[in-house]
Order: C-alpha cells, then sequence, then structure tokens
C-alpha cells in the first residue's frame, strides 16, 4: 500500500459528481485538523481516504485505520469500512452495512453508500466515524 497525495486524490475526483468530493472534503474538514486523528490517502483501490490514530498515540506506534473511503467511477456507491460492527452502525441509523469477507480485516463494517447517501448525509456519516474514532482511541 503505497502512499498518495491529497492532490492526486482529489484529482482523480475530477469528473466526480461535485456532492462526492463534498462528501470527501467533509469528512476530511472534520478529522483533518485534529491531533487524535490522521488523514491520509494510499493506492488501495486505485486511491483512497483513510483515517487513523497517529502512531505516537498507539501502543505499537503504528497508525492505526478507523476508517477508509474511495469512489470508484460514475454511477457508483463510495465504498468504505469503518471500525464499528454492523450491529452498531444500525444502532446509530445505518442498516445495511456488513461483515468484511476477510475475518483478518481489523475495519470491522463494510458500507456503500448510494448517491442520496453522499448527496445529502456526509454529516451523518462522519457521525458514524466519529463513534469509530472514539472506539478506535479507547483500544489504543
Amino acid at each position: 500500500m503505497a502512499d498518495a497525495t491529497r492532490e492526486e486524490f482529489y484529482q482523480r475526483l475530477d469528473e466526480a459528481p461535485y456532492a462526492v468530493r463534498g462528501f470527501f472534503e467533509t469528512v476530511e474538514a472534520r478529522f483533518g485538523p485534529r491531533n487524535t486523528a490522521d488523514v491520509h490517502f494510499t493506492h488501495t483501490n486505485g486511491i483512497d481516504m483513510r483515517i487513523a490514530v497517529p502512531k505516537e498515540l498507539t501502543k505499537k506506534g503504528k497508525l492505526r485505520n478507523f476508517a477508509t473511503m474511495y469512489w470508484r467511477g460514475k454511477n457508483r456507491p463510495i465504498h468504505s469500512r469503518i471500525f464499528l460492527t454492523p450491529d452498531e452502525l444500525a444502532n446509530l441509523g445505518f442498516p445495511g452495512a456488513k461483515e468484511p469477507a476477510s475475518s483478518t480485516e481489523p475495519l470491522t463494517a463494510e458500507l456503500q453508500l448510494s448517491e442520496d447517501f453522499w448527496r445529502y448525509k456526509a454529516e451523518d456519516f462522519a457521525r458514524y466515524i466519529e463513534a469509530a474514532h472514539i472506539k478506535m482511541l479507547a483500544q489504543c
């Protein structure tokens, strides 16, 4: 998983609907300024955004991702994995999350965010990531 830059990530979204870019900018704006979160980008899934607890705050001295998300192209959902279970997400108001196919995946829920969701509910998603952030900090 090679590092990517913020510019590369947003350049990939040049052809995306404006609301897709706005979705990612909303999430980045919420977590980017914090000293307990690190927004970074990798070339996984083409290119993705990840939000992690910084290595300085973890017991093992490594970044601990609590959310990943990417968009692959026109008429497709935003894909995400976060450090909450599907049941925890349902309790927060997001039914339909699934467990990852791999039992070794540390992020315990997979979500596919439809256009109606990423267009109108970026703040709701940021709240879900907030809950994953709190849960991760308690375990670091």
